[in-house]
Protein backbone atom coordinates (compact mmCIF):
# COMPACT_ATOMS: atom_id res chain seq x y z
CA UNK A 1 0.00 0.00 0.00
CA UNK A 2 1.45 3.48 -0.69
CA UNK A 3 0.95 6.29 1.58
CA UNK A 4 -0.89 8.99 0.32
CA UNK A 5 0.60 12.36 0.06
CA UNK A 6 -1.75 15.33 1.92
CA UNK A 7 -2.75 17.41 -1.23
CA UNK A 8 -1.40 21.44 -0.86
CA UNK A 9 -4.39 23.39 -0.18
CA UNK A 10 -5.11 25.97 -2.43
CA UNK A 11 -8.14 27.64 -1.44
CA UNK A 12 -7.71 29.33 1.90
CA UNK A 13 -10.70 31.58 4.15
CA UNK A 14 -10.82 35.18 3.58
CA UNK A 15 -9.78 36.42 7.05
CA UNK A 16 -6.50 34.49 6.04
CA UNK A 17 -5.76 36.50 3.18
CA UNK A 18 -6.27 39.66 4.99
CA UNK A 19 -4.14 38.54 8.08
CA UNK A 20 -1.27 38.02 5.46
CA UNK A 21 -2.26 41.17 3.39
CA UNK A 22 -1.80 43.05 7.01
CA UNK A 23 1.43 41.17 8.01
CA UNK A 24 2.91 42.26 4.82
CA UNK A 25 1.81 45.93 4.76
CA UNK A 26 2.31 46.68 8.28
CA UNK A 27 5.32 44.85 9.53
CA UNK A 28 7.01 45.05 5.80
CA UNK A 29 7.38 41.56 6.04
CA UNK A 30 8.92 38.77 3.42
CA UNK A 31 6.84 36.16 1.47
CA UNK A 32 8.42 33.45 3.94
CA UNK A 33 8.04 35.15 7.16
CA UNK A 34 4.31 35.85 5.98
CA UNK A 35 3.96 32.26 5.89
CA UNK A 36 5.88 30.96 8.67
CA UNK A 37 3.71 33.34 10.83
CA UNK A 38 0.82 32.48 9.73
CA UNK A 39 1.55 28.38 10.09
CA UNK A 40 2.80 29.12 13.24
CA UNK A 41 -0.62 30.86 14.73
CA UNK A 42 -2.82 28.72 12.53
CA UNK A 43 -1.64 25.21 13.11
CA UNK A 44 -2.42 23.00 10.42
CA UNK A 45 -3.13 25.64 7.86
CA UNK A 46 -0.58 24.77 4.92
CA UNK A 47 -0.04 28.21 3.18
CA UNK A 48 3.03 27.71 0.73
CA UNK A 49 5.55 30.57 -0.22
CA UNK A 50 4.01 30.21 -3.92
CA UNK A 51 0.34 30.83 -2.18
CA UNK A 52 1.06 34.27 -0.76
CA UNK A 53 3.65 35.21 -3.84
CA UNK A 54 0.72 34.62 -5.81
CA UNK A 55 -1.80 36.80 -3.44
CA UNK A 56 0.92 39.82 -3.67
CA UNK A 57 1.29 39.78 -7.26
CA UNK A 58 -2.47 38.76 -8.20
CA UNK A 59 -3.77 41.15 -5.85
CA UNK A 60 -1.13 44.24 -6.88
CA UNK A 61 0.24 44.08 -2.79
CA UNK A 62 3.36 45.46 -3.77
CA UNK A 63 1.47 48.47 -5.42
CA UNK A 64 -0.56 49.16 -2.19
CA UNK A 65 2.65 49.09 0.09
CA UNK A 66 4.17 51.41 -2.38
CA UNK A 67 1.11 53.64 -2.55
CA UNK A 68 0.95 53.88 1.37
CA UNK A 69 4.76 54.94 1.43
CA UNK A 70 4.02 57.25 -0.92
CA UNK A 71 0.59 58.74 1.08
CA UNK A 72 2.98 58.52 4.60
CA UNK A 73 6.29 60.22 3.13
CA UNK A 74 3.85 62.98 1.79
CA UNK A 75 1.98 62.90 5.07
CA UNK A 76 5.66 63.68 6.57
CA UNK A 77 6.52 66.03 4.39
CA UNK A 78 3.25 68.28 4.27
CA UNK A 79 3.61 68.05 8.49
CA UNK A 80 7.27 68.95 8.50
CA UNK A 81 6.38 72.40 5.66
CA UNK A 82 3.30 72.97 8.18
CA UNK A 83 6.10 73.28 11.28
CA UNK A 84 8.58 75.05 9.36
CA UNK A 85 6.35 77.71 7.90
CA UNK A 86 4.89 78.57 11.36
CA UNK A 87 8.05 78.74 13.19
CA UNK A 88 8.96 81.17 9.71
CA UNK A 89 5.87 82.66 11.02
CA UNK A 90 6.92 83.28 14.17
CA UNK A 91 10.29 84.45 13.22
CA UNK A 92 8.67 87.26 10.97
CA UNK A 93 6.59 88.50 13.72
CA UNK A 94 9.61 88.69 16.52
CA UNK A 95 11.67 90.25 13.55
CA UNK A 96 8.28 92.87 12.80
CA UNK A 97 8.36 93.78 16.63
CA UNK A 98 11.68 94.73 16.99
CA UNK A 99 11.90 96.69 13.62
CA UNK A 100 8.72 98.70 15.21
CA UNK A 101 9.87 98.82 18.28
CA UNK A 102 13.19 100.21 16.50
CA UNK A 103 11.51 102.70 14.88
CA UNK A 104 9.23 104.24 17.25
CA UNK A 105 11.52 104.80 19.73
CA UNK A 106 13.67 106.26 16.99
CA UNK A 107 12.31 110.01 17.31
CA UNK A 108 12.68 110.34 20.85
CA UNK A 109 16.07 109.36 21.50
CA UNK A 110 19.83 111.28 21.20
CA UNK A 111 22.00 110.60 18.67
CA UNK A 112 24.11 107.94 20.40
CA UNK A 113 21.31 105.87 21.11
CA UNK A 114 19.69 106.80 17.66
CA UNK A 115 22.84 104.67 16.20
CA UNK A 116 21.96 101.62 18.69
CA UNK A 117 18.39 101.98 16.90
CA UNK A 118 19.78 101.80 13.44
CA UNK A 119 21.65 98.78 14.28
CA UNK A 120 18.24 97.14 15.47
CA UNK A 121 16.45 98.08 12.40
CA UNK A 122 19.20 96.98 10.22
CA UNK A 123 19.56 93.74 12.11
CA UNK A 124 15.14 93.30 12.12
CA UNK A 125 15.66 94.04 8.12
CA UNK A 126 18.50 91.50 7.91
CA UNK A 127 16.51 89.09 9.76
CA UNK A 128 13.45 89.53 7.84
CA UNK A 129 15.24 89.22 4.67
CA UNK A 130 17.14 85.95 5.66
CA UNK A 131 13.35 84.15 7.05
CA UNK A 132 11.27 85.23 3.71
CA UNK A 133 14.58 83.35 1.92
CA UNK A 134 13.73 80.99 3.85
CA UNK A 135 10.20 80.96 3.16
CA UNK A 136 11.63 80.39 -0.59
CA UNK A 137 13.43 77.53 -0.02
CA UNK A 138 10.96 75.36 1.98
CA UNK A 139 8.35 76.16 -0.82
CA UNK A 140 10.96 74.82 -3.45
CA UNK A 141 12.02 71.98 -1.90
CA UNK A 142 8.29 70.82 -1.36
CA UNK A 143 7.88 71.51 -5.15
CA UNK A 144 10.93 69.03 -5.34
CA UNK A 145 9.47 66.52 -2.89
CA UNK A 146 6.21 66.95 -4.58
CA UNK A 147 8.29 65.72 -8.34
CA UNK A 148 9.89 63.22 -6.43
CA UNK A 149 6.82 61.35 -5.05
CA UNK A 150 4.72 62.03 -8.82
CA UNK A 151 7.93 60.25 -10.89
CA UNK A 152 9.62 57.65 -8.49
CA UNK A 153 7.57 54.66 -7.95
CA UNK A 154 10.45 52.52 -6.54
CA UNK A 155 9.83 52.70 -2.63
CA UNK A 156 13.62 51.93 -1.97
CA UNK A 157 14.61 54.54 -4.21
CA UNK A 158 12.10 57.43 -2.55
CA UNK A 159 13.48 56.43 0.66
CA UNK A 160 17.18 56.76 0.06
CA UNK A 161 16.20 59.99 -2.33
CA UNK A 162 14.21 61.14 1.00
CA UNK A 163 16.93 59.68 3.46
CA UNK A 164 19.80 61.83 1.21
CA UNK A 165 17.77 65.33 1.77
CA UNK A 166 16.72 65.11 5.13
CA UNK A 167 20.61 65.09 5.76
CA UNK A 168 20.65 68.12 3.42
CA UNK A 169 18.25 69.94 4.97
CA UNK A 170 20.00 69.41 8.30
CA UNK A 171 23.66 70.40 6.84
CA UNK A 172 21.78 73.77 5.38
CA UNK A 173 19.89 74.21 8.85
CA UNK A 174 23.00 74.13 10.27
CA UNK A 175 25.00 76.61 7.98
CA UNK A 176 22.12 79.12 8.29
CA UNK A 177 21.87 79.00 12.14
CA UNK A 178 18.10 77.02 12.13
CA UNK A 179 17.51 74.78 14.94
CA UNK A 180 14.13 72.26 14.46
CA UNK A 181 12.31 72.73 16.67
CA UNK A 182 9.83 70.22 18.85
Amino acid sequence: MVAEKNPVQTSFPVEIKDEALRIFLEKDAKIQDIVDELNKKHEGLGLTYTTVRSWISNNNWTDIRAEIAVQTNKSIIDSEVARRKASTKRQLEDYDLLLDTAKAAYPTLDWKSAGEAAKVVDVAIKGQRTVQAGILHVEFVQDIFDAIVEVVKDEDIRSQIGSRLKLVIAKWDERTGNQAEN
